[in-house]
């Protein structure tokens, strides 16, 4: 697609007239109609302005497709360092969700229309890996390239993860978790406030707060208060455990999904002692 084209078809897209956006670039309505047509081109300077008026690149004015990581990398540096400081997060979600749309564009053919409407969580699977994103409530973002064809090497027996889970699926236990998230960073406290707090009967407070520190979201230390010893903990809320709630959130999800799993044509995961293959 030529320059001309393009600079048409953005025009066109933002409901310019000719006339409009040479108001815009500080340029006569005779040099739109010229770069339009193929007669002449914009300098450097007027290429700036087209790319803020139209809000395109220049690069993709001038159809350039020469591009490489360190140059990429440079750029969403560039991004993020120019965003308001509570925003930083919010367009680091948006450039992966932007990301997994242009996977879908290139793969399946739907419009960034089509996939700007979606809210719910995405995925993208391929025989290279596969993406899981959510574009709703729930923040969570996660890239998984094909791991030598077997996702359960790098999971090894399932033991550690099983204890995880195990931990995880106690009530009381996931109790004490939601309301330490619930506190400032770095929050102390002695184990019977938690057990007040969460409803936790005093006889299950000890293996709750031995949970906890087994999966580090507290520690344990001993003080002297009026010549008496006493445990407190310190609270790490360790956002590895939040990322994985948030996406356990959506295990069960019953809605609609966009997913290419059609084209995929191997397992997530393999039998390393059997080889035997398993079902996704």
């Amino acid at each position: 697609m030529s320059f001309a084209t393009r600079l048409k078809n953005s025009r066109l897209a933002h409901g310019f007239t000719q006339e409009q956006l040479a108001k815009l670039v500080r340029v006569t309505p005779q040099a739109v109609s010229k770069w339009e047509m193929g007669g002449s081109y914009p300098d450097c300077a007027c290429l700036m302005e087209l790319s803020k008026a139209l809000g395109v690149s220049i690069d993709y004015l001038l159809d350039n497709n020469v591009n490489n990581m360190s140059e990429m990398s440079v750029r969403l540096a560039d991004m993020v360092r120019d965003c308001d400081a509570e925003k930083k997060f919010h367009l680091m979600r948006e450039l992966c969700w932007q990301m997994v749309k242009g996977l879908n564009v290139a793969s399946e053919g739907y419009s960034p229309d089509e996939l700007e409407k979606i809210i719910y969580p995405t995925y993208c699977t391929t025989d290279y890996g596969f993406v899981q994103v959510s574009n709703g409530e729930s923040p969570f973002f996660g890239v998984f390239p094909d791991y030598d064809g077997s996702y359960s090497r790098a999971i090894g027996d399932g033991e550690q993860m099983r204890r995880v889970f195990e931990i995880l699926g106690d009530e009381h236990t996931m109790k004490a978790i939601l309301y330490i998230f619930k506190n400032e960073r770095n929050y102390v406290f002695e184990a019977e406030v938690i057990a007040n707090e969460c409803k936790i009967p005093l006889d299950k407070i000890n293996s709750v707060m031995e949970s906890l520190e087994e999966i580090n979201i507290v520690k344990s230390s001993t003080v002297e208060i009026d010549d008496e010893t006493h445990t407190i903990y310190h609270a790490y809320q360790t956002y590895t455990i939040i990322s994985l709630l948030l996406i356990a959130k959506h295990v069960g999800y019953n809605g609609v999904f966009f997913n290419r799993r059609g084209l995929r044509t191997k397992p997530y995961l393999k039998d390393t002692e059997n080889n035997e293959l398993q079902e996704d």
